[in-house]
């Protein structure tokens, strides 16, 4: 536990990440695409999540929702939540357990981590 704050402490301390486009899998047709964000911020969700990694259920298209909760997050930890949706899609569309939350955070700080060294390339 003391390892994943240290972890998180050090994320929040970052500069905010480049952003980056972010694909899953249509569930109805295999293929990847893109996902959706939707912004359902005067929307509570019941859960008390933040946001979640869906599918929409006539295209199958992969979604992220981002519910009320998320607008009073400091802009370094919106992007962490990002990327940690984002991941649970990377994880289904390489076949590995896509409601892992403790890999899609750690899949969220390898993206952190790539992005990082790509800025600071000359």
């Amino acid at each position: 536990m003391r390892v994943a704050l240290l972890f998180l402490a050090l994320f929040l301390s970052a500069p905010p990440p480049m952003s980056a486009a972010c694909t899953g899998v249509n569930i109805s047709t295999g293929r990847a695409q893109s996902v959706r964000a939707i912004y359902r911020t005067r929307v509570n969700h019941a859960g008390h999540y933040i946001a979640e990694a869906t599918h929409d259920r006539k295209s199958g298209r992969p979604l992220i929702i981002y519910y009320r909760r998320y607008n009073g997050l400091p802009a370094t930890y919106r992007a962490f939540v990002r990327q940690h949706e984002c991941c649970h899609h990377i994880l289904q569309r390489q076949g590995r357990d896509s409601h892992d939350e403790i890999a899609a955070n750690c899949c969220a700080w390898e993206l952190e981590d790539a992005s990082l060294r790509a800025s600071s390339r000359p």
